[in-house]
């Protein structure tokens, strides 16, 4: 009887050592691993809460150009920066995440594209030849223009009478006249050389009404 008795003591040690072990994970934190080299937030939100397993939505129209590197940081940690960055606010509800812009924070998104420094003269073809890559799926048309203008060196202005557009961008080394002209022809917008070497992409009923407008 007493043989048994330690037998079974010797079976159940092993089972309650497992029981300890499969707890051990939940209580540890999550960690995230993000990198950003003008990426819009949005797009690293949802790096963040992929790796972390969250549910979250993020309020229309919301865009800001990140750069960081975050390595092994701890989850609430991350996004904590990631919003006081971009001037965004987080908040869980059921469950959820919802980010949305924070009116009251001191962070302010900067216009993608800045006002022409006035230099003289256009671009000159050279830069209009110079080659595109972009993989870009249902990004803002600021990103995709961005994109050309960082790979470009050329400054592309986008005029305010542009709507929030989103386009699929898929270019391999194509020249920088070639994939305005595919981006602006999708979109129903068209492109010129200002004399202050940049480009303004813009929409042509805008462009017409401000003509007649200034003549009239």
């Amino acid at each position: 009887m007493f043989r048994k008795l330690i037998i079974a003591i010797l079976v159940l040690a092993p089972l309650a050592a497992v029981g300890q072990q499969a707890a051990t994970p939940a209580q540890v934190a999550t960690t995230i691993s993000v990198s950003a080299d003008g990426t819009d937030v949005k797009k690293v939100l949802r790096d963040l809460f992929t790796q972390a397993k969250k549910s979250y939505v993020v309020q229309p129209g919301i865009y800001f150009a990140l750069h960081l590197a975050l390595e092994g940081v701890d989850f609430d940690e991350a996004l904590a920066i990631v919003c006081k960055v971009a001037g965004v606010k987080a908040e869980l509800q059921n469950g959820i995440y919802f980010v949305s812009k924070d009116s009251g924070g001191k962070a302010k998104a900067k216009p993608v594209f800045e006002t022409a420094p006035r230099l003289t003269g256009v671009v000159p073809p050279a830069s209009l030849a110079k080659p595109i890559t972009t993989r870009l799926a249902r990004a803002e048309l600021s990103e995709v223009l961005a994109s050309f203008g960082k790979q470009t060196g050329v400054l592309i202005e986008l005029d305010r009478s542009v709507p929030a557009y989103k386009i699929d961008a898929f270019l391999i080394r194509t020249p920088l006249r070639s994939a305005l002209t595919r981006v602006t022809k999708a979109a129903g917008l068209a492109f010129e050389l200002t004399d202050h070497q940049s480009i303004k992409v813009y929409k042509p009923e805008a462009e017409k009404g401000r003509v007649s407008a200034a003549t009239g």
